[in-house]
């Protein structure tokens, strides 16, 4: 574990992280939101912000999701090119998301991508992290250091 948090250290990436409360989620907007087109709402948006602040406006932003087979790769392209063309289902996105173009790319876990199993690798402890504030959890200490914003995204914030 060491390693790894050394290597996650060393790497030159930057994440940007939401953490959506699937419970809260529930009680507080009874299923109208899937928490997974939320959570990519929210992260475009940071990303689009990041990027916007350092004068990339303009340029092809290529995002790799992990492929969960047709039926779902095609909910999310199709939520991802809204949220992309400023029509999200949810919310109203920002202009800085709209001031990108942004493509979908799908890769089979299998593909071994660097990316694909960051996220997982950060996934984790970040969500744990939220469900016990409390636990000591040293791969969270790294990973903030990683991140666009200096905490993940929650939602929804109360109940």
């Amino acid at each position: 574990m060491d390693r790894l948090n050394a290597l996650v250290a060393d790497a030159d990436i930057e994440l940007a992280c939401a953490i959506i409360d699937k419970a809260k989620l529930r009680v507080q907007y009874r299923d109208a939101w899937s928490p997974y087109d939320l959570a990519l709402l929210f992260c475009m948006e940071k990303a689009a912000k990041l990027l916007r602040k350092r004068d990339e406006a303009g340029t092809e932003i290529n995002v790799v999701f992990e492929a969960r087979g047709a039926t779902e790769d095609q909910h999310l392209e199709l939520e991802f090119r809204r949220i992309a063309a400023g029509f999200a289902r949810i919310g109203n996105p920002s202009a800085a998301v709209r001031s990108f173009t942004w493509t979908p790319l799908f890769a089979d876990k299998r593909s071994n991508s660097a990316g694909l199993q960051i996220a997982d690798l950060a996934a984790r402890p970040l969500g744990l992290s939220y469900l016990r504030p409390a636990q000591p959890n040293r791969a969270v200490d790294v990973l903030r250091r990683k991140l666009i914003f200096p905490h993940p995204k929650v939602f929804p914030q109360k109940l």
